[in-house]
């Protein structure tokens, strides 16, 4: 943000803050404030939004700006004083209710948080992002059946958006691993969205379970494609075809390489070496000895 604004503009806020009436120079402050938020830059946005401030125009508006970019700074104490100014003023204001609900779950305050979640969808039912936000929150919590129930609700108002379809598809899917519709929309959303890497593992988990190992490991591929860090992809990629494919050469190549990033489930570990289907256990045997020195 710093090299593409140009320098004449903060001539201009110099300029304008000499001649022009506090609303005007407040409104100057708080969209070069937003600008820095959009790049991402939130520290230089707190400090433009703070020189909005001191002119106290479109509090409202500038409140809820300033408290975002404390978010995104980790600074939750200050977000916290701003948004609860703003939810004094407006109790119904259901952007202020949703974010105070993230926060009161950030610091592991779940049913104060649910409390706000739920009161925004009170105010507005049809609104299909708090629906989506309170399946978030209750999925997180491992609640995920409640979860399902909130992103059905959402998923119905809006089927084309492309994160809501995303999570009812997992948590269909996770609630109903035999039913074939859900199945057939997790692999509808996996097409839509290739970077969402939890529903693509647990479509892995799906097929090995229904025994399309072919499937599994092409989804295994798409993630180790986008990060060939992952150890848990290797892993399982390399169990895929140590137990199944018989592609011995590549799964012990995948086994050395999540051994050497890392991997540490032992439970999977275990599972491996036990299984009667294992090719080349004392290679893999090899491996996994020479990792645990």
């Amino acid at each position: 943000m710093k090299k593409t604004l140009p320098l004449l503009f903060f001539a201009f806020i110099s300029l304008f803050s000499c001649t022009s009436p506090p609303k005007e120079i407040a409104e100057a402050y708080f969209s070069l404030g937003n600008s820095y938020y959009n790049d991402g830059d939130y520290e230089q946005a707190i400090e433009y939004y703070k020189k909005a401030e001191k002119y106290k125009s479109n509090t409202e508006r500038l409140y809820y700006n300033l408290a975002m970019a404390y978010i995104h700074t980790q600074q939750y104490q200050e977000a916290e004083k701003l948004l609860k100014q703003l939810e004094e003023k407006d109790k119904n204001n259901i952007k202020v209710l949703s974010v105070l609900g993230y926060l009161e779950a950030s610091k592991k305050n779940y049913e104060k948080a649910e409390e706000y979640y739920i009161k925004a969808i009170e105010i507005s039912p049809y609104d299909e992002k708090l629906y989506h936000n309170m399946a978030v929150f209750l999925a997180e919590q491992g609640r995920e059946k409640k979860a399902l129930e909130y992103s059905e609700k959402a998923y119905t108002i809006k089927q084309d958006e492309k994160k809501i379809k995303v999570l009812y598809a997992y948590l269909n899917l996770k609630n109903n691993p035999d039913d074939t519709d859900a199945l057939m929309l997790a692999e509808e959303a996996a097409r839509a969205d290739q970077s969402n890497t939890k529903l693509l593992f647990l479509l892995v988990y799906t097929y090995e379970k229904k025994e399309k190992y072919a499937d599994a490991v092409s989804l295994l591929n798409i993630i180790i494609a986008t990060d060939k860090e992952n150890r848990e992809a290797l892993f399982d990629r390399a169990r895929m075809h140590l137990l199944y494919t018989g592609e011995t050469k590549q799964g012990l190549e995948d086994l050395k390489s999540a051994m050497e990033k890392g991997y540490d489930n032992q439970k999977k570990i275990q599972q491996l070496l036990n299984s009667p289907l294992l090719l080349a256990k004392k290679e893999a045997e090899e491996i996994l000895s020479s990792a645990s020195k």
